[in-house]
């Protein structure tokens, strides 16, 4: 079994269970009738359920979430490999400083290249995409980091960076994502 911190939430409710347990054993041993301790030691059982349930559903909702951006982790995998966007990446990590993207009355890739300019805004929308999902805290900023962390350094570079300028109300997401990550 893996050994991991135990969150705060986890300490309280076994806290709870401790004090409910002590209750129930001070109402056995208290004086009182019998029909008395044994509804208290019925509340002290049901508060120890009501832990339980509490620490399962706890667990399951943790386990929800890790599965959530497990799941959208591969969905931006999928997006970011496609054949359009592969190219984009592989022309932009092997040329980083000087692949051919000039802005003149639009985006225009050199002939060159397998790739225009809306697969190129395509591109950097997917990547636009995973920081909405950043601060929706589906995805993790270290998942993101370890997974596609370079693919942000590799856009963020002066043609692109030109390129974000001139059409700055359009990338807000994007200019963030490089804020973090590049």
């Amino acid at each position: 079994m893996n050994c991991r911190k135990i969150e705060w939430y986890y300490w309280v409710l076994a806290l709870i269970a401790i004090l409910a347990i002590g209750v129930c054993v001070v109402a056995l041993c208290c004086q009182k009738c019998c029909t008395q301790r044994f509804l208290l030691v019925i509340n002290c059982l049901n508060v120890i359920v009501l832990v339980i349930t509490a620490c399962v559903a706890l667990r399951t909702y943790n386990r929800s979430k890790k599965i959530e951006e497990a799941d959208f982790l591969l969905k931006l995998r999928t997006m970011l490999t496609s054949e359009k966007n592969m190219q984009i990446h592989k022309a932009l990590e092997n040329n980083t400083q000087t692949i051919p993207i000039k802005y003149v009355s639009g985006l225009e890739i050199d002939k060159q290249y397998p790739f225009d300019g809306v697969d190129l805004y395509n591109y950097l929308g997917t990547l636009e995409l995973a920081n909405i999902l950043l601060e929706m805290d589906i995805i993790s900023e270290s998942s993101f980091r370890s997974q596609f962390g370079y693919r942000i350094q590799n856009i963020n570079i002066p043609a692109i960076q030109s390129m974000i300028v001139a059409e700055g109300a359009y990338w807000k997401e994007l200019k963030e994502l490089i804020k973090k990550f590049g």
